[in-house]
């Protein structure tokens, strides 16, 4: 009977461990995602904008969950990721796609949907065109 408690225990054990170590693990990710450059800057780019602090309300947040992915090689990358944002207003989604060359990062895309409104486009209108420069089919160079 001692011989089946122990082994219960060592069982039970390796169960919880395993589920800290992935716990530890997704949060890490996230906690990676959430403070990488794009999504930082995105961020930043949406307290700046004075209708998406309107539709969203004081403080602007962002939300703990996200979709999508960021990958650097480099000082080359790119980012596409959907980020939760609230606000004391309302809550909403910011769109990010974004691209990495020479250690900086671009966007091609930045835009908040915040509850049933239309989307706002948070980019300048020069920055996109520029951005663009490089990609396939523009005749720069491919990252």
């Amino acid at each position: 009977m001692g011989t089946l408690r122990t082994v219960l225990v060592l069982v039970a054990g390796l169960i919880l461990a395993g589920v800290a170590l992935t716990g530890g693990i997704l949060l890490l990710v996230v906690h990676l995602v959430q403070t990488s450059g794009p999504s930082r800057q995105a961020l930043e780019a949406l307290r700046e904008n004075p209708q998406a602090v309107r539709q969203l309300g004081e403080p602007v947040r962002r939300g703990w969950w996200f979709t999508g992915q960021v990958r650097r090689n480099g000082d080359a990358g790119m980012a596409r990721l959907t980020l939760p944002v609230e606000g004391s207003r309302a809550s909403g989604r910011l769109r990010i796609d974004a691209r990495r060359e020479k250690g900086s990062w671009c966007f091609l895309q930045l835009e908040l949907r915040a509850g049933a409104g239309a989307e706002l486009d948070l980019l300048p209108a020069e920055a996109a065109p520029a951005c663009r420069e490089g990609l396939p089919g523009s005749g720069g160079p491919v990252i």
